[in-house]
């Protein structure tokens, strides 16, 4: 990453001392702001510029020499992939959508790991685009099955340098909630991701898209519900 004209008002170097964890770093920071703003609190400016350029062209250049512990994951295509979603969903949430980017991962969509379909598909879902991201959700719901009162996944083909199911789990139910809200799988996630919570494996991040997913249904469950007339 380059440490030179940082988003952050402090250097990167400084937020993370390697460089997965700054990548990791930028990428909370943009999910943070953008999800700031969505609830009304007022986002500086000048960082979200910043931060806006950077992924604007971090999606058009070519791929960084990465460090020796990352390089093989880098080797698959599929890891460049995820952090380019990444990007056009910040892009997306922050209101400044990269659409000629977002097609070209459209175009990719068979190359890409599950998780970066379904991320790809609130994305695109984001400005209409409700056919392609029904096209890119509807071959991973079919998948899913129920047992008992939970939804599971079998594992996914490809794997990412932080794989994380839960997040996975969390993932669908946030697409699912805004591409096909009637689907009979959000009940059963919800119970998935319930039960998640309490468990030590579960990580930081899944915890995070497990908390983001829960309030999204929990808002879009009482808009859907019934108002008694008086």
């Amino acid at each position: 990453l380059p440490t030179p004209n940082p988003v952050l008002p402090i250097p990167v170097a400084v937020v993370a001392e390697t460089w997965w964890q700054a990548k990791t770093a930028l990428d909370a920071a943009g999910t943070a702001m953008a999800e700031a703003r969505e609830l009304g609190i007022p986002v500086d400016s000048a960082p979200l510029a910043r931060l806006t350029e950077y992924l604007r062209t971090s999606l058009r250049e070519a791929p960084a020499q990465n460090p020796a512990a990352l390089r093989d994951w880098y080797d698959s295509r599929w890891t460049r992939y995820a952090d380019q979603i990444s990007a056009v969903d910040v892009l997306s949430r922050l209101g400044q959508p990269d659409v000629p980017a977002e097609n070209e991962l459209l175009r990719a969509a068979g190359l890409l790991r599950r998780e970066d379909r379904l991320r790809l598909a609130e994305v695109v879902a984001r400005r209409g685009a409700m056919t392609e991201a029904r096209q890119l959700v509807a071959p991973i719901e079919a998948l899913a099955k129920v047992e008992g009162r939970v939804a599971s996944l079998p594992p996914d083909s490809l794997r990412w340098y932080f794989h994380s199911e839960t997040r996975e789990y969390a993932q669908l139910l946030t697409t699912l909630l805004v591409v096909n809200p009637r689907s009979a799988l959000i009940g059963p996630l919800v119970e998935r991701l319930a039960m998640e919570q309490h468990s030590p494996y579960s990580s930081t991040q899944g915890m995070a898209a497990t908390v983001r997913a829960l309030a999204i249904f929990s808002r879009t469950a009482a808009a859907q519900a019934p108002r008694s007339v008086v």
